[in-house]
C-alpha cells in the first residue's frame, strides 16, 4: 500500500539492496492482503519460501505473508492486536540485517 515514498524510507536506512520492490504504483496486483504480488516475486526470482519474509508495519501486512506461505517481520508495532502473528518483530530496519 505504500507509494514510492519506500525508496527513501529504504535509501534514508541503508537498506537500498534489494532487486525489485513492488509499490502501489504498480497497478497490475491486488491490493494486500491479496498475497498476488508476493506469489510474482517468489515464482520470477525462484525464492525458497521458507527462507523469504515480508516486511511490513501494519497487521494487513502480517496477514498478507501469511497468505502467501512466507515469514513474516513487523516493523515497529505499536500493537500487539493481531488475527495473524508476525514471525519476528523488529524496531529498526537495521535489525533486517541480522535476520
Amino acid at each position: 500500500h505504500r507509494d514510492n515514498s519506500i525508496y527513501k524510507i529504504l535509501k534514508d536506512n541503508d537498506l537500498d539492496i534489494f532487486t525489485e520492490i513492488i509499490s502501489n504504483e504498480s497497478k497490475i496486483f491486488e491490493r494486500k492482503p491479496s498475497p498476488n504480488c508476493i506469489n510474482y516475486l517468489v515464482d520470477k526470482y525462484n525464492l525458497n519460501r521458507d527462507q523469504t519474509y515480508y516486511v511490513g508495519d501494519r497487521p494487513i501486512d502480517i496477514k498478507c505473508a501469511t497468505r502467501a506461505n512466507i515469514k513474516s517481520i513487523l516493523y515497529n508495532s505499536k500493537s500487539d492486536i493481531f488475527d495473524f502473528k508476525p514471525t519476528k518483530i523488529i524496531n529498526d530496519f537495521k535489525e533486517l540485517l541480522e535476520i
